[in-house]
């Protein structure tokens, strides 16, 4: 029975490898994401901003 524990060992340790991977990959790419998602609203502010100072200065006049 000594076998099959090594056995079952080595597959555990294959399967807690491979979820490890998996687990940093989709970390990754969430961190990826947020960093891409916060560049975009910042580009939407900046732009919303300046939509906003036309319009001002377009009804004052």
């Amino acid at each position: 029975m000594g076998w099959l524990s090594s056995a079952c060992s080595w597959v555990a340790s294959a399967a807690s490898s491979v979820v490890s991977y998996a687990s940093e990959k989709v970390s990754q790419g969430l961190s990826w994401a947020r960093e891409k998602a916060a560049k975009a609203c910042d580009w939407i502010a900046e732009k919303g901003e300046g939509f906003i100072d036309k319009v001002k200065m377009f009804i004052e006049k």
